[in-house]
């Protein structure tokens, strides 16, 4: 990712206002974090005037209406990261929410907190606490969440060689507006935060040779 100077912009979703007060004051401790936000639910994290780098998201939900906010969340903002907070256990995360989100934090202290927005910011799934057994194999392979069509792989084999967009569109037989949106879309689903993030956990697990 190179160096970042910049301190980690972190909002807090959470519906409890004193859940949410004790995790914004947490943030504000951690050397690195700068809090961007604390509001009630996903609906209401501000994207402008810039979105924030890393999400901390209390139990507002787990329903369809819940997952919904959080897809289009992501699709406006693919490059946000997302911590779900959870206080009643690892085991009692709803396994669609968890398969959504790129960490888990449970019973948070400003330490924990600290350490995996770090850690879901420079690209990792990272758990802290133990992993809900019905995602285990998601974390221990990640790749298993991302399926990737055809096109789509080409076009991670290309990127992760250091073609170029048009050279991109020539191998795929198409134009080069259509090549971005391509390359927009696997970048979303990878969780990547530019190109060579995305080269480098297509590697890490096991997309491309």
């Amino acid at each position: 990712m190179g160096l970042r100077t910049a301190a980690v912009a972190v909002a807090v979703a959470e519906p409890r206002p004193v859940v949410r007060a004790g995790l914004s004051r947490m943030v504000a401790r951690c050397p690195g974090l700068r809090l961007h936000a604390a509001v009630g639910s996903l609906e209401s994290v501000p994207l402008d005037p810039e979105p924030p780098d890393v999400l901390l998201v209390g139990p507002v939900g787990s329903g369809p209406a819940f997952l919904a906010q959080l897809s289009r969340l992501q699709s406006q903002v693919p490059d946000a990261r997302v911590v779900l907070v959870w206080n009643d256990g690892a085991d009692s995360v709803p396994a669609q929410v968890v398969a959504r989100a790129h960490g888990l934090l449970v019973d948070p202290t400003p330490a924990r907190v600290g350490r995996v927005v770090r850690a879901v910011y420079e690209g990792l799934c990272y758990f802290d606490g133990p992993v809900p057994r019905a995602v285990w194999g998601w974390v221990h392979q990640p790749s298993a969440r991302v399926q990737l069509s055809g096109p789509e792989g080409l076009a991670l084999r290309l990127v992760a060689e250091g073609c170029s967009n048009a050279q991109i569109a020539r191998q795929l037989g198409c134009s080069e507006p259509a090549a971005k949106a391509l390359l927009r879309s696997l970048m979303r689903k990878l969780g990547a935060r530019n190109r060579a993030h995305a080269a480098a956990l297509a590697v890490r697990w096991g997309l491309v040779k």
